[in-house]
């Protein structure tokens, strides 16, 4: 091959890459603060359809303040909250990706049963000097 030859597999897989990068910093802000809602919990705020008995998402201030004040309303029955626990590793990989990740203290303990001067002198004889 070549020097500076890139086989057209990899030459798709680069161009892929490309396209899927774009497309994600296109919607940065919103993965963005879904990823912080994730690490912080999310709330979800469900109203019970009167005609069908099902749960509707409410996603607008507007509709939760009327269903919460509507005659009669009680949670459980008429309207419910559901609270999502927050990530701790989304957490974790926000901060890391924001300000770094944090450096991990590692201990490393040496133990040589064999003094220094020995040592080196296996390694000379060992390498015929």
């Amino acid at each position: 091959m070549p020097k500076g030859f890139v086989y057209p597999e990899t030459i798709k897989k680069e161009e892929a890459k490309a396209a899927m990068q774009q497309l994600v910093l296109a919607q940065m802000r919103p993965i963005v603060r879904a990823l912080i809602g994730k690490a912080i919990g999310i709330n979800h705020m469900m109203l019970r359809d009167t005609s069908t008995g099902q749960w509707i998402r409410l996603t607008e201030p507007e509709q939760i303040e009327q269903a919460l004040n509507a005659t009669g309303a009680e949670e459980g029955k008429t309207y419910w909250i559901h609270t999502k626990d927050p990530d701790v590793q989304a957490a974790a990989d926000l901060l890391n990706r924001a300000i770094g990740k944090a450096v991990e203290e590692q201990n490393v303990t040496l133990t040589v049963n064999e003094p220094l001067a020995q040592r080196f002198k296996r390694t000379k004889e060992r390498l015929g000097l």
